[in-house]
């Protein structure tokens, strides 16, 4: 790779960032950029809106993409902009970083999410921008959510044309045709298609997305409607940063032309400076595209005063926010840990690997731990990450498991544990990524104790057996492929076309 493409990073945190954070490694240092930057619009946040940054210490950006009608050029695109006048916040994502560890994750917020927007009513999360802007949206995360914003960037999605078209489109599959006349998307052949600007912007704008069905001779339109949006809009970053990297590595001119275009599309906190965008680029540097940890915060569909919402799932959401008020391991005065003999533990495999439950298992065992039967199956098998849960008066218990286990995850059972069982532990598939996964020697060998009956969220025990054809990959959506696409080999994140 050249000198200039060794500095691209490999990840789009957003529509016009990530070509911010692409250029930044070609240009950083030079005095053009740093003129270019320092035009940037910046947004003077009132004192106690944003959190203090601590040097060297984890922070969060805000990354809000809007929906301004004012940069609509036609009536006929105004569908693409939503049927509320005014602007709100269309694409709302926090991105943790770590400097200390040049780690980083992203986390999307639903637009519907049902909130309680300070000095307002409840309404849906993206109201709070049109009802009191950036400020409003970054309270409107403090209260519902516990998250401390550090900093603030905000694109417009005229801009975001502009830099697709300047990289020369990206290449997207499309499983099926694709339609939505709201926002004027038309693909009428399946397969590999480069979007321009204007078909890019159409394709990651698009709630009311429609697959053709061939069999039926019908049109049927995605029934998760955001949710599918922002899986569409997280492989359409993945695939914009991947052609970035390739066509400015190339490029020179064209890496410094995506400097101007992002900066005059994009608005910025005036304590953002180029030290904050450095460290994003070491957050990513070395990811691949599809790598890269992108969630969305887990809702349900819900109804308030006959609208569609969506609802947290608390008790899905609560590791996830706890991720981003503090990244990784807690540090915190442990009260002292319960001898692992009195532990009465079982586990439940939620990752959706074949196995990995049995093997929390055996490494339990030989922790000492009263492991409770066989390992079963999870209610589900997508938990994103390992949970300890506990009994009522059982926490001393779920931190010494917990910390076994390398996992920050822990939380009173809500409905309670079957009878005589102290820590139930679902493996999640972070599991091969945790601090200290029963690495350590083991204190002592108990065999197995007999199972109770399983209770709710379990099903058969799986077995210890390998079965004849296996496969350790996870995929990353339930959404039918139809409408939001995948790696066909991998199940995992698609970038480009296959």
């Amino acid at each position: 790779m050249s000198s200039i493409g060794q500095f691209l990073i490999r990840f789009a945190i957003a529509f016009g960032l990530v070509v911010v954070v692409a250029s930044v490694g070609v240009v950083a240092g030079n005095t053009k950029f740093e003129r270019e930057y320092d035009k940037t619009e910046t947004l003077d946040l009132p004192g106690d809106v944003l959190t203090p940054e601590e040097k060297g210490e984890p922070a969060n950006f805000l990354v809000v993409g809007s929906d301004t009608r004012a940069i609509v050029d036609d009536e006929g695109e105004a569908g693409a902009f939503g049927d509320v006048e005014g602007e709100r916040s269309d694409v709302l994502m926090v991105v943790h970083v770590d400097p200390e560890t040049e780690t980083g994750f992203v986390v999307s917020f639903p637009r519907d999410t049902w909130v309680q927007i300070p000095g307002y009513d409840s309404d849906r999360l993206n109201a709070a921008y049109g009802l009191g802007g950036p400020q409003l949206v970054i309270e409107t995360l403090r209260e519902n959510f516990s998250i401390d914003i550090h900093h603030y960037l905000e694109v417009d999605f005229d801009g975001f044309r502009e830099i697709v078209d300047t990289i020369g489109g990206v290449d997207i599959q499309f499983n099926t045709p694709a339609r939505d006349a709201k926002s004027n998307l038309d693909v009428a052949d399946a397969g590999c298609r480069e979007l321009d600007g204007n078909q890019a912007l159409a394709y990651a704008r698009s709630r009311f997305y429609e697959a053709y069905d061939a069999d039926s001779d019908r049109w049927r339109q995605d029934p998760r409607s955001d949710l599918s949006r922002i899986e569409r809009q997280q492989y359409f970053l993945r695939s914009l940063a991947d052609t970035a990297l390739d066509r400015g590595a190339r490029n020179p001119l064209t890496a410094y032309r995506l400097v101007t275009d992002v900066f005059d599309s994009m608005k910025r906190d005036s304590q953002l400076g180029l030290n904050d965008i450095k460290g994003l680029i070491n957050a990513f540097r070395d990811l691949d595209p599809a790598s890269i940890e992108m969630a969305t915060i887990p809702t349900e569909s819900g109804d308030r005063g006959g609208a569609d919402v969506q609802l947290v799932i608390d008790e899905e959401a609560a590791p996830l926010l706890a991720r981003l008020r503090t990244f990784g391991l807690p540090t915190i005065d442990l009260p002292e840990p319960t001898p692992a003999g009195e532990v009465r533990v079982r586990v439940l495999n939620g990752s959706g690997e074949r196995g990995l439950g049995t093997e929390v298992n055996d490494g339990l065992v030989r922790h000492g731990f009263q492991v409770v039967g066989a390992a079963a199956d999870a209610d589900r098998d997508d938990y994103p990450l390992t949970q300890v849960r506990y009994s009522p008066g059982a926490v001393r218990k779920a931190l010494t498991v917990a910390v076994a286990l390398g996992t920050p995850n822990v939380t009173e059972a809500r409905e309670g544990l079957p009878e005589g069982l102290d820590v139930e532990v679902i493996v999640g598939e972070d599991w091969d990524d945790l601090v200290a996964p029963l690495k350590a020697e083991p204190v002592a060998t108990t065999a197995p104790t007999p199972a109770p009956t399983l209770g709710p969220g379990a099903t058969a025990p799986e077995t210890s057996a390998a079965p004849t054809t296996t496969t350790t990959t996870r995929p990353v959506s339930a959404a039918n492929t139809d409408y939001v696409p995948v790696d066909p080999e991998t199940g995992g994140p698609l970038v480009g076309c296959p």
